[in-house]
């Protein structure tokens, strides 16, 4: 998905500080590629794209 690729390094940097594994930070990336991509079939509103790929914070908490 070309909106998401800007921010595919700056996603996984963010991960991997706080997870400090490169698996996990790559699974994050997909993870949230996947959601941006699902999201954007709903809303097709590019500001609302960014938000979702911005609240990674919040992905990376799901899981605990």
């Amino acid at each position: 998905m070309k909106i998401f690729q800007p921010y595919e390094g700056e996603i996984y940097r963010i991960a991997f500080i706080y997870l400090k594994n490169k698996d996990d930070a790559l699974d994050v990336v997909q993870e949230t590629a996947y959601r941006a991509f699902k999201y954007n079939k709903r809303d097709s509103n590019y500001t609302m794209i960014n938000k979702q790929i911005y609240g990674t914070d919040r992905l990376m908490n799901d899981n605990d």
